[in-house]
């Protein structure tokens, strides 16, 4: 079995090459072992660090990318990509949203009906699935830019009454 380091190393030069897209947790594995020259389904007991270990991997190269072009990561307004049914679950941490506290709450920016919408929503992971997709609950609020804006100006009303209670 490979060490740590070696698996690491071997998933940045998979992810760099691959562009980050579109490529499942299985197939990543898969990718790892004939890279490494370990046995076939080997490093199926290791899902859950692999998939943390990607998402470090991830997050590297996006602040490597990041400094490297001198801007932070914004979320993206005016692009929304449309839905795909039955398409794959990424294992890179997409930047139309942003992650509150874990993976599961998100925050992000759409349009309706040619209106922006702030939409903060839990998801869930379906079970139903074999690639175990995220989907988003029925928990959550979409805010208007000038509900947006009045929320972000009584942010600090918002914090004195949170320490009174």
């Amino acid at each position: 079995m490979a060490n740590e380091d070696d698996m690491r190393d071997a998933m940045r030069k998979l992810l760099a090459t691959n562009n980050m897209n579109g490529i499942t947790p299985r197939e990543l594995r898969r990718k790892l072992e004939d890279r490494l020259d370990l046995e076939s389904m080997s490093l199926d007991s290791m899902k859950e660090d692999l998939s943390k270990m990607a998402h470090e991997v991830m997050e590297e190269i996006q602040k490597a990318l990041d400094t490297k072009s001198g801007t932070k990561r914004k979320i993206e307004e005016d692009t929304e990509k449309p839905v795909k049914k039955n398409c794959r679950v990424p294992v890179q941490i997409l930047p139309n949203y942003l992650m509150l506290g874990n993976e599961l709450t998100r925050v992000s920016v759409k349009k309706f009906k040619g209106t922006k919408l702030i939409d903060v929503r839990k998801f869930y992971r379906d079970k139903g699935t074999n690639e175990r997709k995220i989907k988003p609950t029925s928990k959550g609020i979409s805010l208007s830019e000038s509900q947006w804006s009045e929320l972000v100006s009584s942010i600090s009303k918002v914090d004195e009454l949170r320490k009174m209670v």
